[in-house]
């Protein structure tokens, strides 16, 4: 197992035992999460990518930008870009960006926390090098993530965030067969929201 590897099991499980701490620790505390506040939000999210079940088992650090609404209390639709950073294997190297939408299901646990879940559709774009052929591939496949959401003031809240996608270069005729060239994308993060 790489050091980078195990770099991001740490970075993903802090993520996932983090949701969960917050949501005990805040727990006790009194009334719904105020969603009547968070109208349409900006937000960014730093952190760590690993490739999983291809020849591409390299992790990198990886961002994305949000802008979103709330079209009901507790359900909203976020459109983001995507950089999933350079990843590579002996013979092969790709370089990853793309463009999603979701639908975001909000789960209100306090007045200052909230859980939420979201899934929804990657378009991506891939400029590959495979055994010395570059090229340059587009498709788009579903998503899914989870996350918690803490309001650190009025209008900005911090996020802890876990999502997974799926980038699949066998459907381009021109690759070689002789390679698995799916990636099994995953990314941990952590980020803020700013509401208007």
């Amino acid at each position: 197992m790489s050091i980078k590897t195990t770099q991001f099991k740490k970075i993903r499980n802090l993520a996932l035992i983090s949701i969960g701490a917050l949501g005990v620790t805040q727990a006790p505390l009194a009334s719904a999460y105020d969603f009547d506040n968070l109208g349409p939000y900006v937000g960014g999210n730093y952190g760590s990518l690993s490739v999983d079940n291809s020849d591409f088992d390299e992790d990198d650090n990886a961002y994305s930008f949000t802008l979103g609404a709330n079209v009901l209390p507790a359900v909203g639709i976020q459109a983001s870009y995507h950089d999933f950073g350079d990843y590579s294997g002996v013979a092969s190297a790709v370089e990853t960006t793309g463009y999603s939408l979701a639908a975001v299901g909000n789960l209100p646990i306090t007045d200052t926390f909230g859980l939420y879940a979201k899934a929804g559709q990657l378009w991506w774009d891939s400029e590959y090098s495979i055994l010395g052929a570059d090229g340059d591939y587009s498709d788009n496949d579903f998503f899914y993530g989870v996350g918690a959401k803490l309001q650190l003031i009025e209008n900005l809240d911090l996020l802890v965030s876990y999502d997974r996608y799926k980038i699949d270069l066998n459907s381009d005729a021109s690759l070689d067969d002789s390679g698995d060239y799916d990636a099994d994308v995953n990314f941990a993060s952590l980020g803020v929201n700013y509401a208007f």
